[in-house]
């Protein structure tokens, strides 16, 4: 366990840019291969805990089971400034993908065209935000 809270801050900065990479591969595998299937409430309500859970990710409540030092670090004025930035960015790809969805005149029902919305603004927002948390910890 790494004692100091500066070097600890930033070994789960990196830590967690790494997992929202991971976590963004993993919910859109999710959703894209659930789009299709049998529409059941344990379907739905299984995509809507980790989608609720991706979401929480993105506020800075993740962080508030380290010691106070060390959110202090994790959540400091760049980390705010980047996870401003990265939930505008999911916002628009949001939008985007509504426009989309919409103008492509796709074969979707309203829960599945919810879902693609959700899944790309929720994905871009945790892509966004590890990209910009990567270059600042490597300088």
């Amino acid at each position: 366990m790494i004692a100091d809270p500066v070097a600890r801050a930033e070994h789960l900065g990196r830590a967690r840019a790494t997992l929202f990479y991971l976590l963004a591969c993993a919910f859109v595998t999710s959703t894209v291969m659930g789009v299709h299937g049998p529409e059941t409430p344990v379907r739905l309500g299984t995509w809507l805990v980790l989608a609720s859970l991706v979401a929480i990710n993105l506020t800075p409540v993740a962080g508030r089971f380290q010691p106070a030092a060390v959110t202090r670090l994790l959540n400091d004025e760049t980390t705010r400034f980047h996870r401003g930035t990265s939930l505008a960015a999911g916002s628009w790809v949001s939008t985007l993908a509504g426009l989309v969805i919409a103008a492509g005149g796709l074969a979707l029902d309203a829960s599945e065209a919810a879902r693609l919305i959700v899944m790309a603004g929720l994905s871009a927002s945790l892509v966004c935000f590890a990209t910009l948390e990567l270059r600042a910890a490597n300088g």
